[in-house]
């Protein structure tokens, strides 16, 4: 008989962060550093690329022509939460900030024509 080991909390404690052939870039008390990258890090997957900061013109333009809006702070406040997930995606976080939305409450608020604020699948947590 085959055993096998098995301890489902191996990753909950690993750091925050991305491996890349520089190094880890972890995130921890709301910075980015470069570290070593260690098997303490608990890393599955890494980049085949080490990111450098660079403009991103075309970017910035793509997503300025998405969010324009005549409410002022409107466009700079989705472009904040399209960036936040993102990072929440690349750095696995995004099934911690998840909320389940009904339809139910969906169409209620739609009928209505106001935004339902706990219905967002987005949510940022203060803990």
């Amino acid at each position: 008989m085959i055993s096998l080991a098995d301890n489902s909390k191996f990753f909950a404690g690993s750091a925050i962060g991305i491996a890349c052939p520089g190094g880890f870039y972890q995130l921890a008390d709301g910075a980015i550093s470069l570290v070593p990258l260690t098997p303490e890090h608990r890393q599955r997957v890494m980049l085949p690329f080490t990111p450098t900061q660079q403009p991103t013109p075309m970017f910035n333009a793509f997503l300025h022509e998405t969010f324009a809006s005549e409410t002022v702070g409107e466009e700079e406040q989705q472009i904040t939460l399209v960036q936040e997930i993102a990072g929440a995606i690349l750095l696995a976080l995004m099934p911690k900030h998840q909320r389940p939305c009904s339809s139910t409450s969906r169409s209620a608020v739609q009928a209505k024509g106001q935004r339902n604020e706990s219905c967002a699948i987005w949510s940022r947590t203060t803990s």
